[in-house]
């Protein structure tokens, strides 16, 4: 009984891997190929980009108008009173400090955003506190950490 069992399961393992030697084969060829690949089938295809999460809820900044190439952010911090040491860098220049918080800026996009807090001898958490309704990239809620350090927030990404 168990010798039947046996030859039986050998034999499938002997199936089974001659048929992965004979399917890798065929995938050597550009017509089969396209067949047997799901990820062969959808090359070539455009993705609609920026790929994100639908937003459910309309964030409160993004009631004012923006214009499509532009992008409302609004960055706020965790520590107490204001850290004037802290600068916004956008295209590698300074143009905001946190002198207020927080702060409310109109990006362009595919602008660089940077946090300089190499003057602060503490961890500070930066968080995008709203954005406009067609920024993409940073997200609302995105928290970014600085210490003593300069922090990549990223390109802006508008829908």
């Amino acid at each position: 009984m168990f010798h039947k069992i046996e030859r039986y399961l050998i034999r499938l393992a002997v199936m089974c891997l001659m048929l992965v030697v004979i399917s890798q084969g065929l995938m050597t060829s550009d017509s089969i190929r396209f067949y047997m690949s799901w990820s062969e089938r959808l090359e070539g295809q455009q993705l609609p980009a920026p790929v994100t999460a639908p937003q459910t809820e309309i964030p409160p900044a993004s009631k004012e108008q923006v214009s499509s190439p532009e992008a409302l952010l609004v960055i706020s911090h965790d520590q107490e009173g204001a850290l004037n040491e802290v600068e916004i860098l956008v295209n590698g220049k300074t143009r905001y400090t946190f002198s207020r918080t927080p702060i409310k800026m109109r990006l362009k996009a595919g602008d660089s955003v940077e946090i300089d807090a190499r003057r602060c001898n503490y961890p500070i958490d930066f968080t995008i506190v709203s954005s406009s309704a067609n920024l993409a990239f940073p997200a609302q809620g995105d928290v970014f950490t600085a210490n003593q350090s300069i922090v990549m927030i990223g390109k802006i990404i508008v829908k």
